[in-house]
């Protein structure tokens, strides 16, 4: 049986909007998502009226989430997945928060569930951080004006971005409840009972999303590849590769300006930028996953005269180079094609064989309605399993902006900017 912790404040409590009461169980939306679930799920309650992340209420100080939250989780240990939903009681004007650190504190109570828990029971939950609906617009007629106001509305608006960068730093599973619920109209902070049944819908359909990663585990890139690769023909590719031949990309003047020589291409497919980068000077290796994708990049390699390049067969985040062994490396639309988790690992990979003051350059394919019509599964970080007989097997992870400022964060970004592609292209510099 999988037990799933709903962790949160008065709309995890079930708290009616009209009369102070609460719903029923088959009303609040953690008791509907026991029922869409099923058996097989045991959904815990712990939601309370009022309840902060990490501040103390000055009238209801026994309110702080954190206080209660390891006797909770060691109460009802062994805990499979934590659903946290708190934040909008830190609206309050007592407390003078911002949306990030209102946030900031959710991350605080993510650390804990996961730290606490391993320590406690052997192994850390998975957590769904879900960022809380909006203060709606009529707050101002709500019995509540006075602890919020209209201010409450516009830092309950930036929730989202701020919570994603939190999940997206702890590497779990972020959940825009605005996105799909809204407060009733009677007081702007409670949900109706249809705001009820649709955020248990929803969240029903993250928690299957993590069943389809417990299913898929780890995922073996290297099998889609392979298979896609070996249906290439060589002879055909060469009339492609001849116009990478000399081929020269912005990126390449921004190299030389930084001293650039050596320079590692990543997952370089059939090797079009391998031989950009070959046939303007640089010394290059490129390795990729597939063997057959290493085959047909030695093969348009000598065909241009390029037989020095060393080309091998690795994985992005175990890629067996020497520390520091690159003034630069690239990897073209590689990060969209790896689960959140594995592009950190890449990421970090790819810094980890680029020297100081190098550079690393990312770029991110232009998401295409087809993308998205495609039949697939969804993993829980959003990440795409193809299902459809075109693409069957290969992963696919669309990012925004706001994912690839996630991503990157910390890292020192040299340049952003869009090809004539609609490619999003990410410079970033390594910094000791």
């Amino acid at each position: 049986m999988t037990t799933v912790l709903c962790y949160g404040d008065s709309n995890t409590y079930g708290y009616v909007p009209e009369t102070g009461m609460r719903y029923p169980r088959d009303v609040r939306y953690p008791g509907r998502l026991q029922m869409l679930l099923g058996d097989e799920y045991e959904i815990i309650e712990e939601g309370c009226n009022g309840r902060t992340t990490i501040h103390d209420d000055p009238f209801d100080g026994w309110k702080n989430g954190l206080d209660y939250l390891r006797p909770c989780l060691h109460s009802h240990k062994p805990i499979d997945i934590v659903i946290l939903m708190l934040g909008s009681n830190d609206l309050k004007l007592t407390f003078h928060l911002s949306a990030k650190e209102i946030a900031d504190g959710a991350g605080v109570l993510v650390d804990v569930i996961s730290s606490f828990s391993k320590e406690d029971q052997g192994f850390a939950p998975k957590i769904i951080l879900v960022s809380p609906p909006e203060i709606g617009t009529g707050i101002r007629y709500s019995p509540f004006y006075g602890a919020f106001d209209e201010g409450s509305i516009e830092i309950s608006r930036q929730f989202p971005q701020y919570y994603r960068a939190v999940a997206e730093k702890y590497g779990c599973t972020f959940f825009d409840a605005a996105q799909h619920i809204y407060p009733s109209d009677v007081d702007s902070l409670h949900l109706t009972p249809e705001g009820h049944r649709v955020l248990a819908e929803k969240l029903c359909e993250v928690v299957k999303g993590m069943e389809m990663d417990n299913i898929h585990g780890e995922i073996d890139y290297s099998e889609y590849w392979e298979r896609c690769w070996k249906e290439e023909n060589s002879e055909e590719l060469s009339g492609y590769l001849q116009g990478w031949n000399g081929h020269a990309d912005e990126e390449m003047d921004i190299f030389r300006q930084y001293g650039v020589r050596k320079v590692c291409d990543a997952a370089c497919g059939f090797g079009a930028h391998t031989i950009a980068f070959a046939s303007n000077g640089f010394e290059v290796s490129a390795f990729d996953i597939s063997e057959r994708a290493v085959e047909l990049t030695r093969y348009g390699l000598k065909k241009f005269g390029y037989e020095g390049v060393d080309v091998k067969v690795a994985g992005i985040t175990d890629t067996g180079y020497d520390d520091e062994a690159f003034d630069a490396a690239t990897a073209y639309a590689v990060m969209d094609h790896l689960t959140l988790e594995d592009a950190k690992k890449a990421l970090a990979e790819l810094m980890r064989i680029v020297k100081p003051d190098g550079l690393l350059l990312i770029s991110f394919d232009a998401a295409e309605e087809e993308d998205f019509q495609c039949e697939h599964e969804e993993l829980s970080d959003g990440s795409m399993i193809y299902t459809d007989a075109s693409r069957e097997g290969m992963l696919y992870r669309p990012y925004d902006a706001e994912k690839i400022g996630a991503l990157v964060e910390g890292c020192s970004v040299v340049k952003q900017w869009t090809n004539r592609k609609g490619a999003q292209i990410v410079l970033l510099q390594k910094k000791l």
